[in-house]
């Protein structure tokens, strides 16, 4: 989370929301996230203003 700038809650968030995958070491109280994930998190996403066009 440190390491993205982002709070556990967030992280937690979009595993929950499905936008992060992420993996629970069995008997240990960690989660691993791919680095294909941490990636496709970080890319700017294209959007649609409000007049239509992309932003």
């Amino acid at each position: 989370a440190a390491h993205l700038q982002l709070s556990q809650s967030s992280i937690r968030s979009y595993m929950r929301q499905g936008k992060l995958r992420a993996f629970r070491v069995a008997g240990l109280r960690k989660v691993l996230i791919p680095r294909a994930e941490l990636l496709k998190l970080l890319e700017p996403t294209v959007g649609v203003s409000e007049n239509g066009s992309n932003a």
